[in-house]
């Protein structure tokens, strides 16, 4: 049974269509559109290709359409190791129907698990689970997505690989596979000193990708 039908009409806050070509959404840098649409991964590297052919297969856009859903993390960046999340970030204003339509729509899949905890003092929802081999991470915030951290990296750090930090994909890939997260590895190549999440997140701001 396709569950869409029934799930959709209970969420109050719908968004027809998607929220990034919304005439509202301020994005200060057209490379922001890129990142919430998308369709880029298709012009990508082959993992990216495959990132998008597995999101649409799941149809992961389509069902969680109604809570803004974008991909995060390293895919994106075309910095992605094998043991590389496909997080997909989510607003989210009512947890117990987000945790009913993902377990609906994804607990098939293998390895699934949900669970709410708390970062930062807020309350989160975060869903795992594995498509063929790629791991999958939905992450929902009642925050709107393009000021959730995660987003707010993501942009900071195309913004570094198109500027300052041009050509350091190599670099950085060594650096993860030695156990640094993305956000640390880029704090190394910056020299950046404190936390290196709360500190890319400032770096943003200096830079004007977001107030």
């Amino acid at each position: 049974m396709d569950l869409e039908p029934v799930l959709a009409p209970q969420i109050s806050r719908k968004v027809q269509p998607p929220f990034w070509k919304s005439a509202n959404l301020n994005l200060k840098e057209n490379n922001q559109m890129n990142m919430v649409d998308p369709g880029y991964l298709l012009n990508g590297s082959l993992s990216q290709q495959k990132v998008y052919k597995a999101l649409r297969e799941l149809r992961v856009f389509e069902r969680l359409r109604h809570f803004d859903p974008v991909l995060a993390g390293t895919f994106p960046l075309d910095l992605a190791g094998p043991e590389s999340d496909l997080d997909i970030l989510c607003e989210v204003d009512d947890h117990d129907h987000f945790k009913k339509a993902v377990t609906a729509f994804f607990d098939q899949e293998k390895s699934f698990n949900i669970k709410e905890k708390l970062i930062k003092g807020k309350a989160v929802i975060i869903a795992r689970f594995q498509y063929i081999d790629l791991p999958f991470e939905i992450f929902g915030q009642d925050v709107p997505v393009i000021h959730q951290d995660a987003y707010r990296h993501l942009l900071v750090e195309k913004h570094l690989l198109q500027h300052q930090l041009k050509g350091s994909e190599p670099t950085l890939k060594a650096l993860k596979q030695k156990g640094k997260s993305t956000e640390e590895a880029f704090a190394f190549l910056l020299k950046m000193e404190g936390d290196p999440y709360e500190g890319l997140i400032a770096l943003g701001k200096e830079l004007g990708l977001y107030s």
